[in-house]
């Protein structure tokens, strides 16, 4: 399909932190999360980023991956030893505008929080251009539009597939 990263979901964490970093270890494209990191030193797990920088198509896009920062009430504890999940708008707050200070054209947010929390995080992060986002198995057919962010979700089990096609000027 040519995938250039993917965001960790609440199923990720499944079958616990062991598991999942010997999946991420032989992820053959970055794997993101920047509100997923260890309760001990607070920072990202193993082979896990923020976000990524990606030239396309002459464009400099910031791809950033956030997850809904309630899956502990998701996830049996045990699978999530030693990992907290920090506030999503705190987060993409900071990252952002770190993104933003490396000159790019574009930020993109591949978020697992579902269609409600990703109006709530564009309704208080300016300097989102795109949420892609998932967990709430949404369809959304047209873009929705909230504080200048775009909002696309594309149902889930992969019964569907998303295309949005963006036009920029300047």
């Amino acid at each position: 399909i040519g995938y250039d990263a993917v965001e960790l979901g609440n199923h990720e964490f499944d079958w616990g932190v062991k598991n999942l970093k010997e999946t991420i270890s032989k992820a053959q494209i970055p794997v993101l999360g920047a509100n997923i990191v260890t309760e001990a030193e607070g920072k990202n797990l193993d082979g896990v980023k923020p976000y990524i920088i990606k030239e396309l198509h002459g464009v400099k896009v910031g791809i950033l991956g956030l997850i809904a920062d309630d899956v502990p009430e998701q996830v049996d504890p045990k699978n999530i030893e030693g990992i907290k999940f920090l506030n999503m708008a705190t987060t993409a707050e900071k990252y952002v505008k770190e993104i933003r200070e490396k000159d790019v054209d574009l930020v993109v947010v591949l978020s697992h929080a579902g269609d409600k929390n990703d109006e709530k995080l564009a309704s208080q992060v300016n300097g989102i251009d795109v949420i892609v986002g998932g967990h709430s198995h949404t369809t959304i057919d047209k873009p929705r539009k909230v504080n200048n962010t775009l909002i696309v979700q594309a149902g889930n089990q992969g019964k569907q597939v998303g295309h949005l096609t963006l036009d920029l000027e300047d």
